[in-house]
């Protein structure tokens, strides 16, 4: 979502109130939230984002090739482009898809380990709830050349790789993007009270559509309307914890395994622990490290701060 447009706001909050059937059924975990102070994390690292390019962070992946670097990207209005930012904040490499479309770009995420790590980037937003597909884009880090040199310069131009996803019930808005090492691909929609929570029914293969599987709901707990709104996501490296944040608060699963396999259905029924983010302009973006010891976030905005964040 777009920093203080308040035509856009306004449909997003239009759109977002088609779930408020759903307010008579709230999941028990959010019931017991909303009993519990949020948990408190440290700040360890901050700093500015350098690149007048990024105005609109709105999704963040940590690279599993480049150490301590981060992926990040534009809200709708950029091109269909990504960019890697080293631990200062700086640019270190401009990569653009030249066969994806930028509709509403929302988030993103980095699966696999440093040898055959995978690019996900989430065409998903949909303030308006009209489109009939979104769009998922891969690309392989290994297809990323760069060097200790920063620049904000020429592009490295890459094919992407595409999938075409459609909801079993109906347009949906979402800005949460999670993508596992099996190249599975999880999506919450970002809705008023209980927020669907969709899954491919087969791993990510390039040129296919699929429709997406409901495999849960969960309600985040607030005070405000904000605080309700998920807006981004990721799942750590090891694969054993699950992120979701909102405006206000980061919400982390710890994950079970059945058969050797993640049970996502399950995980939406578990209670998280819910932490306090770091008050800023609009906080959408948020990911692991790559060590999965903390957490990334970011804000929109020019010059917007990029944190590194541990829990106490």
């Amino acid at each position: 979502m777009r920093v203080l447009d308040l035509r856009r706001f306004a449909v997003v909050l239009t759109g977002a109130l088609f779930s408020l059937p759903l307010l008579q059924t709230p999941t028990l975990p959010a019931q017991s939230l909303k009993k519990q102070t949020p948990l408190a994390l440290r700040v360890v690292r901050q700093t500015p984002i350098q690149d007048a390019q990024i105005n609109e962070s709105s999704g963040l992946a940590a690279s599993r090739r480049f150490a301590k670097n981060v992926w990040t990207h534009n809200d709708s209005g950029d091109s269909a482009r990504v960019l890697l930012l080293d631990e200062n904040g700086a640019t270190r490499q401009i990569v653009s898809l030249v066969n994806a479309q930028a509709i509403d770009w929302e988030d993103m995420a980095v699966a696999g380990d440093a040898n055959n790590a995978q690019v996900y980037v989430g065409d998903i937003g949909d303030n308006e709830r009209k489109r009939a597909s979104i769009q998922i884009y891969r690309f392989a880090e290994s297809e990323v050349r760069t060097s200790s040199t920063r620049t904000t310069g020429n592009a490295t131009q890459i094919v992407a790789q595409k999938m075409t996803l459609r909801y079993p019930d109906g347009a949906r808005d979402a800005e949460t993007l999670i993508a596992t090492g099996r190249g599975e691909i999880i999506i919450v929609a970002k809705e008023v009270g209980v927020c669907r929570i969709y899954k491919t029914a087969k791993p990510f293969a390039d040129n296919t559509t699929q429709t997406l599987v409901l495999i849960g709901s969960f309600q985040f707990a607030g005070d405000n309307f904000f605080a309700r709104l998920p807006t981004g996501g990721d799942l750590n490296a090891c694969e054993d914890r699950v992120l979701v944040r909102t405006y206000a608060h980061a919400y982390e699963w710890k994950l079970s395994r059945k058969d050797g396999v993640i049970d996502w259905r399950n995980v939406w029924k578990t209670a998280p622990q819910r932490f306090a983010l770091p008050k800023t302009r609009q906080g959408e973006a948020i990911c692991y490290s790559a060590d999965g010891t903390q957490w990334i976030v970011s804000s929109e905005g020019e010059n917007a701060p990029l944190q590194w964040l541990r829990k106490n």
